[in-house]
């Protein structure tokens, strides 16, 4: 008997055309020389008393105009450049450190001008490494995702790693409350810390129910992807758009910013990418589509301590508007875009260390590296890097100094010029993700990459922790060929 023929397989592989290389999309040395002459006129410009609100936003306009040269530059040449990856990392400062001088939203009273003038000098050493870094031919990806050039999935595979996706996100949040649909919908409207699923920072073998959250950090990439081969009205987007609103809205109760932001971030990336021209509506779109990720991340930080629930939805987005808009609403809280008062830690952090505390040295690189590892399985793992600025400020919250403060606190400047250096390197890894065909898997890997840089700006930890989600991904794509 003749065998029955087997059904088609539901990935299919598309022909990859040659690099072009005549289109670079950045400019290393333009952007070298351009940093080069902003820093030294940012310094320049350091008023005599440089502690008040808004007394740096004429040195912070200066170092961001500097910046955005090369990377406007090479967006009027094509709009598609603006996605890359080198030119989006090269403009991270201008959100995780400079946007606060230019609102006026953080002082830096008691802050010495040295250590100030110090910031922007890491800023633009680490800056001009980066650039320096960007050059030459890029350090090869992983086969797993360099095969991602050439890999169309279906709409029905999709739609099978959207629901396995989605499944074992939504556990993270349901094996805390032993699947209690309605103690789920009470603790995803309440203060962050009263929820089921919230621990403090030194879990045991209820960590390991965080890790499920990272397979559903690309579930609204996988809607864009989905909407693009058939339609935003077609009935496998609209699911795929439901379970990607459920999962952020439990995952936005955290507060945890960075996170939503990513997920958001990467599915417009995603978006841009996937066509085949970018023109100038795209790129008015995304400005709106970003103006409205930040109004997502300024309703979180509004009502993260009392919980939506509390506040009210329609007061929390009024409360958010208004203070983007540089209105102080309540004593305490934000005055404008909030971000993490990065360049004041940065600054403090200068202030200290050497002077005060020694340099950590190797300590910062064992912590990032050992992060992965469970605490349950390695008691004495290191709890931080030899120096916490919030215990010498006595600070109950964590404060972040971006990793440019990490750099300094290994061994100043010379690891300032290596960091930013590395963060080039991998920041040109995504390359050959880039110029591929519309609708393979490439986009979506690429965007990830890149918001993973992004928010990796904000510490080393990040990059290693949101990682997981390529990890997670290539997990479902597995399990999915073993069910077929």
């Amino acid at each position: 008997m003749q065998a029955t023929p087997r059904a088609p397989v539901a990935r299919r592989r598309v022909s990859v055309p040659p690099a072009q290389i005549a289109e670079q999309g950045f400019y290393p040395l333009l952007n070298i020389i351009c940093v080069t002459f902003g820093t030294a006129a940012a310094i320049a410009s350091i008023p005599f008393n440089p502690g008040p609100p808004g007394a740096l936003r004429q040195s912070a306009i200066l170092m961001i105009v500097s910046m955005a040269v090369g990377p406007t530059l090479a967006g009027i040449a094509n709009y598609r450049n603006l996605l890359r990856t080198e030119n989006i990392i090269g403009l991270a400062p201008i959100y995780w450190l400079l946007l606060d001088l230019v609102t006026g939203s953080i002082d830096l009273v008691g802050v010495a001008p040295e250590p100030i003038r110090d910031s922007f000098l890491v800023i633009g050493l680490s800056l001009i490494a980066f650039w320096a870094g960007t050059l030459g031919k890029p350090w090869p990806l992983p086969g797993a995702l360099l095969r991602s050039r050439s890999l169309r999935p279906s709409t029905g595979w999709l739609m099978m790693a959207v629901l396995l996706s989605f499944a074992i996100a939504m556990c993270r949040f349901a094996i805390p409350c032993k699947f209690d649909i309605a103690l789920m919908l009470r603790s995803v409207t309440g203060a962050r810390w009263a929820a089921p699923w919230g621990r403090g920072q030194f879990g045991g073998w209820d960590a390991f129910t965080d890790h499920l959250s990272y397979f559903g950090y690309l579930l609204p990439t996988f809607a864009v992807m989905i909407a693009h081969r058939k339609s935003w009205w077609h009935p496998a987007t609209l699911v795929t758009l439901m379970c990607s609103v459920i999962f952020l809205i439990f995952l936005s109760q955290s507060g945890s910013r960075r996170v939503v932001g990513v997920c958001l971030g990467a599915a417009v990336i995603t978006w841009l990418l996937d066509k085949r021209k970018m023109q100038l509506w795209h790129v008015m779109m995304t400005s709106l589509l970003l103006l409205a990720i930040l109004w997502v991340m300024q309703v979180m930080i509004v009502s993260r301590t009392e919980g939506v629930g509390t506040i009210g939805l329609g007061r929390a987005s009024a409360i958010a508007i208004d203070t983007m808009q540089g209105r102080e609403v309540a004593v305490g809280g934000p005055k404008s875009i909030s971000i993490d008062d990065n360049f004041l830690r940065l600054a403090q952090t200068i202030s200290l260390v050497p002077d005060r505390f020694p340099f950590v040295y190797q300590k910062q690189i064992i912590f990032v590296l050992v992060r992965p590892i469970p605490r349950v399985l390695w008691e004495g793992k290191p709890v931080d890097a030899g120096f916490v600025l919030a215990e010498y400020l006595d600070s109950g919250a964590s404060l972040s100094a971006t990793v440019l403060g990490e750099f300094w606190l290994t061994m100043g400047f010379v690891t300032v010029a290596l960091g930013g250096w590395l963060y080039g390197r991998l920041s040109r890894m995504s390359s050959p993700l880039f110029n591929v065909p519309p609708g393979t898997i490439a986009p979506m890997l690429y965007g990830y990459i890149t918001m993973t840089l992004f928010v990796g700006y904000r510490s080393m930890v990040e990059v290693i922790l949101f990682s997981y989600a390529i990890i997670g991904w290539i997990a479902v794509t597995k399990m999915i060929e073993k069910f077929r």
